[in-house]
This record gives C-alpha cells, structure tokens and sequence, in this order.
C-alpha cells in the first residue's frame, strides 16, 4: 500500500492544469447578407450576425436563420487558436 505524505503548502499552477483549447479557443466571425441574423450553436442561441464567437476546439452544429429566410445549417470544425471567417447568405422564402 502507497501513502502520500505532504509537507507544507503546496501551490499548484492552474495553467498546468487547463486543456490547451480551453486556453487558447478558436474565433468565429460570423457575417450575413440579412443583418441581425440568428446565431445558433448546437442549439444554443450565440447572437445576432455580425458576430464573433469564441469555441473550445470541436465539431459543432450551426444554424443562421432568420424570418422569412432559409435556414442556413453547417457544421464546423473548430482549431485551437484558429480564426474562421463565415460568410452566410440566406434565401428568401417564397
């Protein structure tokens, strides 16, 4: 059987700690031709086009959509540290 024995206070590094994606996360500028767009993540309203929204590195559904348009749905691969540019046009609904 192993003991640990601790002498004195020590201080741990939270930084050692952290995923490297969670430290530095990918930047995604979201742009539309309908401005004001909704901006949704893996079901999760985001916020309104133009936008820049930070994820941890993975894969994750998208969806644009607003009003009397189209919905625009993607999924992304999202880099550690990386930078996306989106571009989104939607169509009008007849």
């Amino acid at each position: 059987m192993s003991r640990l024995i601790i002498n004195g206070e020590v201080k741990l590094d939270p930084e050692k700690f952290t995923r490297s994606s969670e430290k530095n996360p990918a930047s995604v500028n979201f742009k539309s031709d309908v401005e004001g767009a909704e901006i949704w993540i893996e079901d999760k309203f985001v916020g309104n086009a133009p936008a820049t929204i930070k994820l941890p590195e993975g894969e994750f559904q998208v969806v644009v959509q607003k009003s009397g348009y189209q919905k625009w749905k993607r999924t992304i691969v999202a880099t550690a540290g990386s930078l996306m540019n989106l571009t989104i046009n939607l169509e009008k609904l007849p």
